[in-house]
């Protein structure tokens, strides 16, 4: 396709789906890019009912003023091949779904120059052409498909939007299993976090129909609760990730010399999907599906100091698959029991100090590649 056809056509998808001051068309974009990001804010990654979900702008609206800041911006943060292509501040390629928490927290920040910041927006780039097809199927619906939009995105506290959805929920669940039962037997998404636990962690189970039999068992058989059942493996699945995630910190500092380095537990975002639970056997259940984290650590390395110690903060990152067989009554279940299978992962160490005080810095060229034999 040539370059003139792709603008073009995104000149196309920028009229048709973008953000703007229409409050009603904005709704509807706010539902297909729900939609399209897995019904998930795209910052904790968590699960949440599209009415707190909000959009946000990637790269923020400021720079709208800025276009040679925003053209930095992109050659900084984008391969070559999509950094020229055009861009709009308000169209699917820089907006995302955001829960109303993490938007407050988030504000007018922007990522800028961060491997997370650039994934966002290749994935948003990647994901536009399902959202302007999802913006045009909500769009294009007739009266009866906007009214359910309209009570689907409306908040739940708002006295009509809920005086709707019970006079006519049941009536509609009721039409459904007569005409489209496979609308019911979807999967549903189910959050699990822990209370107790790191407020970063998020455990989410996606339900389908082997998942619901498998609760069913470890209620009814097993005499569990449902949360409790599943929580104690989901803990073990997330202490897993962090160990890798500690893993390849230490691993990345032996090969900048550092054997010998002391690398505390990381912390930062953890976010396990569970695709799939299911009865395997008696006394034994199957969790399976994807993770991905981010998480920093200080490590203690060799310095040339009089203390002979140095502390410098390293980052990873890891995406990827798992598996974990469990029993239901386990209540102290083994990181070391999950299996995990990394897909993607990146660990560096910017801090300036490993650089300056490490006496093992000639050792190890700072593109990233050691030196050492």
């Amino acid at each position: 396709m040539s370059h003139q056809a792709l603008t073009g056509i995104l000149d196309t998808v920028v009229v048709q789906a973008r953000y703007s001051s229409d409050s009603a068309r904005n709704g509807i974009l706010r539902a297909a890019l729900f939609d399209a990001w897995d019904r998930r804010c795209y910052f904790c990654r968590r699960w949440y009912d599209v009415a707190v979900m909000e959009i946000d702008h990637l790269i923020p609206r400021s720079y709208r003023q800025n276009s040679k800041r925003l053209k930095k911006t992109l050659l900084e943060c984008l391969p070559v091949e999509l950094a020229e292509l055009p861009f709009d501040i308000d169209a699917p390629h820089n907006l995302a779904p955001i829960c109303r928490d993490c938007n407050n927290d988030k504000r007018d920040d922007s990522f800028e120059g961060s491997m997370k910041f650039t994934r966002l927006l290749e994935k948003a780039r990647k994901r536009e052409p399902e959202v302007v097809k999802l913006f045009r199927a909500f769009e294009d619906k007739h009266d009866l498909a906007k009214a359910l939009l309209t009570v689907t995105v409306a908040e739940i506290a708002d006295s009509k939007a809920k005086e709707t959805l019970m006079e006519f929920g049941s009536l509609m669940v009721n039409r459904l299993r007569v005409v489209a039962p496979d609308v019911l037997e979807t999967p549903s998404d189910y959050p699990l976090d822990d209370p107790s636990g790191d407020q970063m962690h998020h455990v989410i189970v996606t339900l389908n129909q082997p998942g619901r039999r498998a609760q069913v068992i470890l209620e009814d058989v097993y005499g569990c609760d449902f949360d409790d059942a599943l929580r104690y493996p989901g803990r073990a699945v997330v202490n897993a990730i962090n160990d890798q995630l500690r893993l390849s910190m230490h691993s990345y500092l032996f090969q900048g010399g550092e054997a010998d380095a002391d690398i505390e537990s990381p912390s930062g975002r953890v976010v396990v999907e569970v695709a799939e639970l299911a009865y395997v056997s008696p006394e034994e259940f199957r969790l399976s599906g994807r993770f991905e984290a981010d998480g920093a650590s200080v490590a203690a390395i060799h310095a040339s100091t009089d203390s002979g110690t140095a502390w410098v903060q390293v980052d990873a990152t890891a995406a990827g698959a798992f598996e974990l067989y469990f029993a239901p009554d386990d209540e102290d279940v083994d990181p070391g029991t999950v299996s995990l299978t990394t897909t993607d992962s990146d660990t560096w160490c910017d801090d300036p100090l490993w650089k300056e005080e490490s006496d093992y810095g000639d050792d190890f060229d700072w593109e990233g590649e050691c030196r050492r034999t």
